[in-house]
């Protein structure tokens, strides 16, 4: 492994803890909390696609705002582990699936988190969007590694 690659792995690695709290941070706030942050964002949401801001409408966007946000945590998430991986490993459908184990691990670990938090629960469907989240984001990056470093190899 050249240092290049030494130095890109860790600084991934390192991102991905950093997200991976901000993660962890969001799964620890209360239900109370936690549903007054996700029904302001939907006001916004709403307010952007000139839905109105009914009772059954902010429910409705909420759903779709706190789905989106889990999609979007473990898809960054997955692809900072991938990068990390990859760059280690220099191989590009294992490292990703290594990256995808651990993703999802980690995304399991979220949900057994919000059993502890007051008005919070743990969701399988949640860790399954997690996990898809991770698979999509690793599967583009596995993709994209594999023809732009083949072509490089060449």
């Amino acid at each position: 492994m050249t240092k290049k690659r030494k130095i890109i792995a860790i600084a991934a690695l390192l991102i991905a803890v950093g997200w991976l709290v901000f993660i962890y941070s969001n799964s620890l706030q209360n239900g109370t909390d936690s549903g007054s942050r996700s029904g302001a964002i939907s006001e916004v949401v709403n307010d952007i696609l000139g839905l109105p801001n009914t009772p059954e409408q902010l429910e409705v966007t909420g759903h779709y705002v706190r789905k989106s946000a889990h999609f979007t945590e473990f898809f960054i998430e997955g692809a900072l582990l991938f990068v990390a991986v990859f760059a280690y490993l220099d191989r590009c459908f294992f490292g990703g699936g290594c990256a995808l184990i651990i993703t999802s691990a980690l995304a399991a670990i979220d949900e057994s988190l919000q059993s502890f938090v007051p008005d919070r629960g743990p969701a399988v469907a949640d860790w399954a969007l997690d996990t898809s989240a991770a698979f999509c984001s690793v599967l583009i990056l596995a993709i994209c590694s594999y023809f732009i470093f083949k072509r490089v190899k060449r």
